[in-house]
């Protein structure tokens, strides 16, 4: 996440339109082209949708994006919707349950880039 902060304040402040949209997709283009897992955004779910889950060969991460709202917020919506639900069954190779991961991040709209961002462990 360090790293995604670096590069989304390379961005010119002029180059397009600054919604919490525009975040989540650099976001989701950079994670896709630049790591080797499964990349997904908008994730469908029987309560709502995530707004990204990569998913490694041993967890399970869910993101909740925010733009000028807290971390605390979208940790919470993680948890009201039950974004996590789905993959609480998900397996690695061996049979093991996966690890499940939810990432609360919130972006800065004053300083273009991501704000903060809190990592927990289920």
């Amino acid at each position: 996440l360090k790293e995604m902060k670096a590069f989304l304040s390379s961005i010119p402040y002029n180059a397009e339109k600054q919604d919490e949209n525009h975040y989540k997709t650099l976001f989701y283009l950079i994670a896709r082209l630049c790591t080797p897992y499964v990349v997904k955004t908008e994730e469908c779910s029987a309560a709502g949708r995530s707004d990204m889950v990569i998913e490694t060969e041993n967890a399970v991460y869910v993101f909740e994006f925010k733009l000028d709202g807290t971390v605390e917020e979208a940790l919470a919506q993680i948890d009201s919707k039950g974004y996590l639900i789905p993959y609480s069954v998900t397996k690695d190779k061996n049979g093991n349950d996966k690890k499940l991961v939810k990432i609360g991040v919130s972006f800065d709209a004053e300083k273009r880039t991501l704000g903060e961002w809190k990592i927990i462990e289920n």
